[in-house]
């Protein structure tokens, strides 16, 4: 059955308190909050339920996505009608893939995608795999999930920002960022 309930609508207020719930007002430049502003309004997406967030390294201001919003976004259309995720290949012998089929109401056949782990795969600045992108295949896959259905569905979701995991960032260095203003927010709530 399809969710009928909406989603709030996404103010200034709300980016100003995720912002300065997670440290980040003093991180953005103007622009950069003011883009990330822009785009959770156009697109309806709340930072407070993980749909988009933003990072900050060094001089590199990223706007990046759940890829479970694609999922939700292509359901809330009407118009999917199934899909299903796979890989092929392997990290050993270089030909690791992800593959992704998905099916519309309103489309005669399925459409396919696939996305190659050597163009994706994060690694530290010596050349390692990342620990999150060590999990190959789950990553993969959710790289093709968010490309195909950005694809598959254009007119919904086309323009939406990419997931980290399409960006080469690893998850894992946004979680710490996470985790680490959670411990400062604590901290100067002990102190208070």
């Amino acid at each position: 059955m399809k969710d009928t309930t909406l989603p709030a609508t996404i103010t200034k207020d709300i980016i100003w308190s995720y912002l300065k719930s997670f440290g980040l007002v003093n991180k953005l430049n103007k622009d950069e909050a003011n883009r990330f502003y822009e785009i959770a309004k156009a697109y309806n997406l709340d930072p407070f339920k993980r749909e988009i967030h933003v990072s900050k390294y060094g001089p590199e201001c990223s706007i990046i996505m759940g890829y479970e919003v694609y999922l939700k976004r292509a359901e809330d259309t009407g118009l999917l009608d199934g899909w299903k995720v796979w890989t092929k290949g392997s990290v050993k012998t270089g030909d690791l893939k992800g593959c992704i089929e998905i099916h519309r109401k309103d489309r005669k056949h399925p459409f396919y995608w696939e996305v190659d782990f050597d163009e994706f795969v994060a690694k530290t600045k010596e050349g390692v795999i990342t620990k999150f992108w060590q999990k190959a295949r789950f990553m993969i896959r959710k790289v093709a999930i968010s490309q195909g259905f950005r694809l598959c569905f254009p007119k919904d979701l086309g323009g939406m920002p990419y997931t980290a995991d399409e960006l080469g960032q690893d998850p894992s260095v946004v979680e710490a960022e996470y985790k680490e203003v959670t411990k400062q927010q604590g901290d100067t709530n002990e102190r208070n």
